[in-house]
């Protein structure tokens, strides 16, 4: 394999990838644990419903800046065009400040309606901190989205890891100064995230400073118009409207929390695969522009295996461990979440195994974007109406029935379609393996009894032991896989070796 070919490139970022989700995760279960334990389960609740605000504007203002960036920028590299690249991050960076600018103020109008419906009077208080929130999370996922476009995975993930290290430190000095609230939160997470916005655009200030030619827009306002759409659909499916429900059905703020938390800690399960979304639609782009259909088919097994090893694991321990986790780190009070945890990580480890968070760049990439945005409405009303059904039967535990049933389904309707258009391939040997490692891991840790934060830790230990173990023995790498990891890093191909 050639240096600098998208294979050596992609697994070298998966490597940064992990070393800077790894740098996340040590660091966002502390601050998962500091919140949670400071606001209780109420005002957590409260907490997760002002949230759903920005992130509703984000659905509908999203416009599909980052996923045209995210498509269109690999190609103009593929072909040399730099000052065209200019062109594209500085056209779309203005689209996308106007925008969220133009929603900020329709917020503002819109206060009245948010406090109606969410039966949440003090919404209009905390106006200037949502405000705040909602602009920086458009705006930092906006210029992370060049370095990873250009798969420079080393310098967003230590970069995130900065920002998740100075939103720990700024919650630790609010809460042991004061009390830490709501606001609090938000202000140190604006504060945070701020900061980092602005180290992004000056390390890769070439894209926003840089001399540039124009550029025929049609295509990357095609895909913009279509990932708009299909975010419109995606409102449907997301804990978002699950939350707007929720508080419709007056279900009470404490069960808002505990759902809330179960989503929160399935989203730290996958710490390890956060940000691949973006590295595998740039490899796809990039190899479909090279080989066409064959590249995708060659580079979605590979895809698949590296986000069954990274995830699988924890989602397989936090089903067995559910109450532990809970009831360890956040406190007998949040144990009316167990169930939503169990239910929720069940259904995520089915999409992990079918490989349906990699279903969305293959439909832009394949020109299927109408087929896209008609399962995305499908399986949207789906969730909507199964959250109008079950919600006022089963409360926070119909929400995330509704949810996690209605993400698999989209997920199996999606690959089935792929796999009849494309003939895409699955590791079906290798997620069998991985997945008897992780049973006899996790049935090895449940022979230890007791509970508390050491006992939990203990099972984890043994679990990773006996998952090595098993892997020496089953061998899940292919000599292909071994070969990709050798090239990225000798040490680590000769630990590959054995496995």
């Amino acid at each position: 394999m050639e240096k600098g070919s998208l294979a050596q490139r992609f697994a070298s970022g998966i490597t940064w990838n992990i070393v800077g989700k790894i740098l996340l995760g040590v660091m966002g279960f502390p601050i998962s644990i500091l919140i949670a334990r400071s606001l209780g389960s109420e005002r957590l609740g409260v907490y997760a419903t002002l949230l759903t605000i920005p992130a509703i504007m984000r659905l509908f203002s999203t416009l599909g800046f980052e996923t045209s960036l995210n498509i269109k920028l690999p190609m103009l590299v593929a072909k040399r065009q730099e000052s065209q690249c200019v062109f594209l991050v500085k056209r779309l960076l203005m689209g996308r400040i106007f925008i969220s600018l133009l929603f900020c103020l329709g917020l503002y109008f819109s206060l009245p309606i948010f406090e109606k419906w969410l039966h949440l009077n003090e919404v209009k208080s905390y106006f200037p901190f949502v405000a705040c929130y909602f602009f920086c999370t458009v705006l930092v996922s906006y210029v992370s989205m060049v370095p990873r476009a250009l798969i420079k995975i080393r310098e967003v993930s230590l970069l995130e890891a900065l920002n998740q290290l100075g939103y720990l430190v700024l919650l630790c000095i609010f809460s042991f100064m004061f009390e830490l609230t709501i606001k609090g939160v938000f202000i140190a997470y604006i504060i945070s995230t701020g900061i980092v916005t602005l180290i992004f655009i000056f390390f890769f200030r070439y894209f926003y400073w840089g001399s540039s030619s124009p550029l025929g827009m049609g295509e990357v306002y095609e895909i913009g118009m279509t990932a708009a759409i299909s975010s419109f659909m995606a409102f449907g499916l997301g804990q978002q409207i699950d939350i707007l429900l929720m508080n419709f059905f007056r279900v009470e703020k404490g069960d808002i929390g505990f759902y809330y938390l179960a989503l929160s800690i399935v989203t730290m399960f996958a710490f390890l695969s956060t940000g691949m979304g973006a590295l595998c639609q740039s490899s796809f782009s990039e190899q479909y522009t090279k080989r066409g259909k064959e590249g995708i088919i060659v580079t979605f097994p590979l895809i698949v295996k590296a986000c069954v090893f990274l995830t699988l694991p924890f989602g397989i321990f936090g089903i067995m461990f559910a109450k532990d986790i809970i009831h360890s780190l956040y406190g007998v009070d949040y144990l009316g979440a167990v169930s939503l945890l169990q239910f929720y990580t069940v259904c995520w480890c089915i999409q992990i195994l079918i490989g349906a968070s990699f279903c969305t760049p293959l439909f832009y990439i394949l020109r299927q974007k109408k087929t896209l945005l008609a399962f995305q409405l499908l399986i949207g009303g789906l969730n909507i109406i199964l959250d109008v059904i079950l919600i006022p039967l089963y409360g926070a535990l119909g929400a995330i029935i509704a949810t996690g049933v209605s993400a698999v389904v989209i997920g199996i309707i999606m690959i089935f379609y792929l796999w009849r258009k494309i003939e895409i391939t699955f590791p079906l040997v290798f997620e069998l393996k991985i997945l008897v490692m992780c049973a006899i891991g996790a049935f090895s840790a449940s022979l230890i009894q007791g509970s508390g934060v050491y006992i939990l830790s203990a099972r984890g230990v043994v679990y990773l032991i006996i998952f090595v173990i098993i892997a020496k023995w089953l061998k899940p790498l292919e000599e292909g896989d071994r070969r990709v990891i050798r090239d990225v890093n000798p040490l680590l191909g000769e630990i590959a070796q054995h496995f």
